[in-house]
């Protein structure tokens, strides 16, 4: 295990942003699926504003991750 990021290899970092980015579609999919059951068009709307920034951060992190094995 490293102790800082500068000391881990950039496939490693790359790993951990793929693994985030995979959590934050899952997370995505869960506000979508709220969305989807709530009545009230506020929550709604909320709930779709989650879901499309947590898809963007997904994407942010699997660009990274693919910038950093272009490194490596």
């Amino acid at each position: 295990m490293v102790q800082s990021i500068t000391e881990a290899y950039p496939e490693e970092i790359a790993t951990e942003l793929y693994q985030i980015g995979s959590r934050l579609r899952i997370l995505s999919e869960f506000s979508r699926s709220q969305a989807l059951k709530m009545k009230a068009q506020d929550k709604q709307t909320e709930f779709y504003n989650g879901y499309n920034l947590l898809l963007e951060a997904s994407k942010i992190c699997e660009d990274l991750g693919q910038g950093f094995l272009e490194i490596a």
